[in-house]
């Protein structure tokens, strides 16, 4: 596993580009790639394509240093990316390319175009949270636009607030792509859309407080495609896998200002406890902490004060199996 950094001073590289371009390679062998962003944040937009040769084992993944890392909430005072674009501002466009701990937002004023874009098999963003400044009426002006034929592509503890949709899937196959303790809201249309024949298969994800429908399969498709296991949502929806009702407030989460979103739970939340476990695929949270217990809906493991153990460990790859060391800045509520 290679890590090389991406440091203002004192590092590998002085800007995610200049590591994406170095790294661009044939990955035969090379295993986990990575990149870690410490104190330098992104004002262009950002592709991740043109490696070869990559697979489930040898891949290129972008994320934070564990002091640099948001915790759970947009904070200007960690690596972020914030870029005007009226198109996609972050691209993951080459087969099992990862993103984890990023915070993106497209400051377009009039129009913004979107944030994250997959394009391409087993793409993978988790940690990370994107919102738009003015959201466009495209319908790729999305938190995270999902546009291939591709399997495997998976959205898991993300925050997509803000946006013309939260999540939009584009795809017109019957490979599955996995959306895992997610909160989607806020957006100017639906939350989670499809407008192609793709199976989705969503877990433990709220989606709530958006213009539209928080789920939304799109005119192509019907809900024998998707696939919901404890999920919440805002609408009257009758589906099965989903509880309707749970209203995007405080009653729930910590904020829900415009421009000001915390999603971590707060006591009494209709998403603690309420969830189902997945383990044996990831163990923790947007935070980093590891999950216990009855797991919660969302992104966010609930912690409340005064709990026994409140250290937090940041993961030693994407998927949070294992841990590092202590990661900092997580609030206890």
């Amino acid at each position: 596993m290679a890590t090389t950094t991406i440091k203002s001073a004192g590092g590998d590289y002085t800007t995610w580009a200049l590591w994406e371009a170095d790294t661009d390679n044939d990955l035969t062998g090379a295993g986990e790639v990575i990149g870690e962003i410490y104190d330098v944040n992104a004002t262009a937009g950002f592709t991740m394509a043109g490696a070869t040769n990559s697979d489930a084992t040898n891949f290129r993944h972008l994320t934070v240093n564990s002091a640099h890392r948001h915790a759970g909430v947009w904070d200007t005072g960690k690596a972020n990316m914030q870029v005007s674009l009226t198109n996609l501002i972050f691209l993951l466009s080459e087969p099992f390319a990862r993103a984890s701990y990023i915070q993106a937002k497209n400051t377009d004023a009039t129009a913004g175009g979107g944030v994250f874009r997959l394009d391409a098999n087993s793409t993978q963003l988790a940690q990370c949270i994107g919102w738009q400044t003015a959201p466009d009426t495209g319908t790729s002006a999305s938190g995270a636009y999902l546009n291939s034929a591709g399997t495997g592509q998976i959205l898991r503890n993300c925050v997509f607030y803000s946006n013309r949709h939260g999540v939009h899937s584009n795809h017109n196959s019957a490979s599955s792509i996995i959306i895992d303790n997610c909160v989607i809201a806020g957006s100017t249309s639906h939350g989670i859309f499809t407008n192609l024949n793709a199976a989705l298969t969503i877990r433990n994800v709220y989606s709530g407080g958006n213009t539209g429908d928080d789920y939304n399969e799109g005119s192509d498709v019907g809900w024998s495609t998707w696939t919901a296991t404890t999920c919440m949502c805002a609408d009257s929806i009758t589906e099965t896998g989903l509880t309707s009702g749970v209203a995007f407030d405080t009653s729930n989460f910590t904020n829900v200002t415009a421009g000001s979103v915390d999603i971590h739970l707060v006591t009494g939340s209709a998403l603690i406890d309420a969830g189902t476990d997945l383990s044996g695929t990831f163990t923790i949270d947007i935070n980093g902490a590891t999950r216990s217990g009855t797991w919660d809906v969302g992104p966010d493991e609930f912690v409340a004060a005064g709990g026994a153990d409140n250290r937090i460990f940041w993961p030693a790859n994407l998927d949070g199996v294992g841990s590092g060391g202590p990661f900092p800045g997580h609030r206890v509520q």
